[in-house]
């Protein structure tokens, strides 16, 4: 459902063909040599992208990590998944408390219980999509918030990638059942930020999202990220997002997961390895050694919400300053939580 003055399908077509421009390149300081051609959106599987209008965004099911305890964040959540038509299932946090002592013994100093009890979760909700014998998941924690929206924008994403020729192998992405193809273990849909490498040659994808963010409400360290792959900006009419083989993908805030990658994830962290840093650290560092093939979208299409107290997480401690804007979200053009307004 397309909201906020557009009101039907065809208006979101015509936008989306008007603006999406797909530009396929390798690490340089400018945008010279970057321009490819007009990816016209019928040459990527119309009927599989619109998939993405299901309850589950296409994946085969939505997780919400969230701890018994936060029945605060678990309404909040189920209140933005009704405002945009989507399904989500809780899959139960591990509180900090309930960590074995012999697995905070084990763990390195730097990683506190809370981490490791998000850590739990994550290994757990892997063994949980392997033993459903689910294809696809997409992974959200509990303190997000994401675009009114989100159906049209993540319909843009599959059919960019649908008609890409980003792969890891040099090979064509293959036919599959999903909107996103499946040339990926997992795709960072909600990460902090990416820090690319320096002279990364492996090819990028960047495309006009009509629906995008704002360049201004766009994070500092996003901001960062595309000026590091030459963006340096937009108007307001044609936000830009960027797929790109993962680097540095921070935070496990949203991301989805083929049943290869679950697998993947689970043999090499389903073990006392993984303890030996936060999850999304951990996660790094398989990509760092090649054991995991994932690809990062910057501006995220979730995004943290921030009340600027002890309200915004459950590991670190929260101190109430001037970085935090209390009732706010950054990435977004049209944040659900503020147009649904405060829980009751």
């Amino acid at each position: 459902m397309f909201r906020d003055g557009l009101s039907t399908r065809k208006t979101i077509e015509l936008a989306l063909l008007a603006l999406s421009i797909s530009l396929a390149w390798v690490s340089r300081p400018s945008w010279s040599g970057w321009l490819n051609d007009f990816l016209h959106l019928d040459l990527a599987r119309p009927e599989v992208a619109e998939d993405v209008y299901n309850a589950t965004l296409g994946f085969q099911r939505i997780f919400c990590i969230s701890l018994p305890t936060r029945s605060d964040r678990q309404r909040s959540m189920q209140r933005l998944a009704q405002a945009t038509d989507l399904d989500l299932v809780q899959h139960d946090g591990v509180p900090g408390e309930s960590v074995l002592a012999q697995m905070i013994d084990e763990a390195r100093p730097t990683v506190k219980p809370a981490q490791i009890g998000c850590w739990l979760a994550h290994v757990r909700l892997w063994k949980r999509i392997i033993r459903e014998n689910l294809q696809t998941a997409l992974v959200l924690e509990d303190d997000l918030d994401w675009d009114l929206n989100i159906h049209p924008i993540a319909e843009q994403l599959s059919r960019q990638m649908a008609a890409s020729d980003l792969t890891f192998n040099g090979l064509p992405m293959p036919s599959s059942p999903g909107p996103y193809a499946l040339d990926w273990d997992v795709l960072y849909l909600g990460a902090c930020y990416d820090i690319p490498r320096p002279n990364d040659t492996r090819a990028r994808l960047a495309y006009f999202d009509p629906l995008g963010p704002a360049w201004e409400d766009v994070s500092e360290k996003n901001q960062a990220t595309m000026r590091m792959w030459g963006i340096r900006g937009w108007n307001d009419s044609s936000s830009i997002r960027v797929i790109a083989p993962s680097t540095y993908p921070t935070c496990t805030m949203a991301y989805a997961v083929t049943a290869m990658g679950a697998r993947k994830l689970l043999d090499n962290l389903g073990g006392r390895r993984g303890v030996a840093a936060p999850v999304d650290l951990s996660m790094i560092g398989l990509l760092r050694e090649g054991n995991l093939s994932a690809y990062t979208v910057v501006p995220p299409l979730f995004t943290p919400y921030r009340f600027g107290d002890e309200r915004d997480s459950d590991i670190v401690q929260i101190v109430r300053d001037e970085i935090y804007v209390p009732g706010w979200s950054e990435n977004l053009r049209i944040s659900t939580r503020r147009h649904i307004g405060p829980d009751r």
